[in-house]
């Protein structure tokens, strides 16, 4: 589902891009048309979320309406990867958008994440010696700004797969497979 939705959104960028793409060089009566404010290509962008964590992000656009991100994600136990695009149909200072993400995070030991979180040092478990998974999201949002910064909010599914490892008497660890809710907050900062 959320494959098709990427292929979705990209070719409905690349339709929306064409007519942006002829631009006259020159105006009706052959003058140099006035300067365009045009949008910014290149920004950083940092965002918390679930299930992705903190992200930090490198942003292009490659045209106005679509936007690609990649980066570096920690849920707090371990690193992380998450790449995505999102489609923004108006130029608007408040503004709907719809994106997909796809991300990583490494098997780790999260026994330590679990103790500083639940305040009791002495906590650990077998469940938590080895904790990775892989995420897709289909986030729809809203954004605030335009040009130098954008505030945004998105909510939507995600599908959560991966494997419990340390399962007494298991003689194999059993994949899990999970759609749960999905959510960021985050900025971007164009350069």
């Amino acid at each position: 589902m959320v494959g098709k939705l990427t292929a979705a959104v990209l070719l409905a960028a690349t339709a929306a891009a064409t007519p942006a793409l002829a631009d006259d060089a020159t105006s009706v009566d052959g003058s140099a048309p006035a300067p365009s404010p045009g949008y910014p290509h290149v920004g950083i962008m940092g965002d918390l979320g679930v299930p992705d964590g903190a992200t930090a992000s490198l942003v292009v656009r490659p045209i106005r309406m679509l936007r690609v991100e990649g980066g570096i994600s920690t849920d707090g136990a371990g690193p992380g990867w998450r790449g995505g695009a999102t489609l923004i149909p108006f130029s608007w200072r408040v503004s709907p958008v719809i994106g997909v993400t796809r991300g990583h995070m490494y098997q780790r030991n999260a026994n330590a994440f679990a103790q500083e979180v639940s305040g009791d040092a002495m906590f650990s478990s077998p469940l938590l010696d080895k904790v990775g998974y892989d995420y897709d999201a289909a986030r729809v949002g809203i954004e605030f700004g335009q040009r130098d910064a954008v505030f945004y909010l998105h909510g939507g599914v995600t599908h959560v797969s991966g494997q419990i490892h340390g399962i007494s008497g298991a003689t194999n660890d059993p994949d899990v497979d999970v759609w749960t809710v999905s959510a960021d907050l985050g900025v971007i900062f164009y350069l």
